[in-house]
């Protein structure tokens, strides 16, 4: 009976093996690292207000102070020790989070946004080192002009499509200095579309 009980342990060990193996070298979140790496602020924690066209301050459309926006907002990172137990100094290994790029998926709230599921950014580019016990912001692209001139965000400027909100789904990947494997750490912003905006 005991050696069927070793068997069913050294079993369940082998198969824990194989789902590790299978899965890759991704973790999502950070959480039981030795450095954790959370985002801690969006945009200030403020939502976004995405607009087609900026009026400028004299706040009339078609003149001279007029601008066509993209949407870059910071993000705010926080690096700590998993727990009082762990040390890590500055400088040492582990001792920051290399953020290296990030995913952002659009979840529209409602039928006006569907054009957004098409701009969905995978992979994109960015670079910043998290300090240990510190913080760090980086600079994230959420609407370009690419998404912004096509026909479906036009329609907000002359009110053939009514503005609406979506949420800014955000998973940035990165590692601890000293480490190779992937951990997502994610975020959210939620983000309302609109046809035009002023500085005011």
């Amino acid at each position: 009976m005991r050696s069927g009980k070793m068997l069913s342990l050294a079993a369940l060990l082998a198969l824990a093996g194989t789902v590790g193996l299978l899965s890759g070298c991704s973790q999502d979140g950070s959480e039981f690292q030795r450095l954790v790496c959370e985002v801690s602020l969006v945009n200030d924690g403020a939502p976004l207000v995405s607009a087609y066209l900026d009026i400028g301050s004299d706040k009339e459309p078609n003149t001279s102070d007029d601008t066509f926006p993209i949407d870059i907002v910071n993000v705010k990172f926080h690096a700590r020790p998993y727990s009082e137990a762990v040390t890590l100094t500055e400088g040492s290994p582990y001792s920051y989070f290399h953020v290296t790029s990030y995913d952002l998926t659009w979840v529209p709230l409602s039928a006006a946004g569907d054009s957004l599921v098409n701009y969905n950014r995978l992979d994109a580019r960015t670079d910043v080192l998290v300090p240990v016990n510190d913080d760090a912001l980086v600079p994230i692209l959420v609407a370009d002009r690419f998404m912004k001139d096509r026909p479906w965000f036009a329609e907000l400027l002359t009110g053939s499509r009514p503005s609406f909100t979506a949420i800014a789904e955000i998973r940035f990947h990165g590692h601890e200095t000293g480490s190779e494997t992937d951990i997502v750490v994610p975020g959210s912003l939620m983000v309302t579309f609109v046809g035009m905006v002023s500085p005011d």
